[in-house]
């Protein structure tokens, strides 16, 4: 079943959570989209708790775009870091880049042939936003965002 929700205030549509199916246990959670005039009011912790009422999995995972109002928006809403997605294209790769990734828990690497890219997931089990940098800095990333989930009752 495909659902939408949105809160509007006066017929005016001020906030939409949006997000996809990931696998049987878990939702992606692509953003939540606020009106700027509708910021700081709580309106986007509302809207993510409401969605995380509905959704039929027992795992909401989000990648927080590379933002550090946006990540500290989800850790406050109870979000757990559990890896770093970083892009780097092909013509900016260190030349020692094997060597860099061997220092990490590289989870997954992927092509990006369209974009000209590698993309590497990295594991990390805290907020840290030092690592975060230097992790930019060692692979020459042009995006480095964490990845984090949250467990929830199931509402199956």
């Amino acid at each position: 079943m495909k659902r939408c929700f949105v809160l509007c205030s006066f017929s005016v549509m001020c906030g939409i959570p949006y997000g996809c199916e990931y696998d049987e246990t878990t939702i992606t959670l692509q953003g939540i989209a606020v009106l700027y005039k509708y910021w700081r009011y709580g309106i986007g912790s509302r809207l993510l708790e409401f969605f995380e009422t509905k959704v039929d999995r027992i795992k909401i995972t989000v990648g927080t775009a590379s933002d550090e109002f946006v990540e500290q928006f989800y850790l406050k809403n109870g979000y757990k870091p559990v890896q770093f997605l970083i892009r780097i294209k092909f013509n900016q790769l260190p030349f020692d880049y094997e060597q860099k990734k061997a220092n990490f828990k590289v989870i997954n690497e992927k092509y990006d042939q369209e974009n000209e890219a590698i993309i590497l997931f990295i594991e990390t089990l805290e907020y840290d936003n030092k690592l975060k940098n230097n992790i930019k800095t060692e692979f020459h990333s042009y995006e480095t965002i964490y990845i984090m989930e949250k467990d929830i009752q199931s509402n199956i």
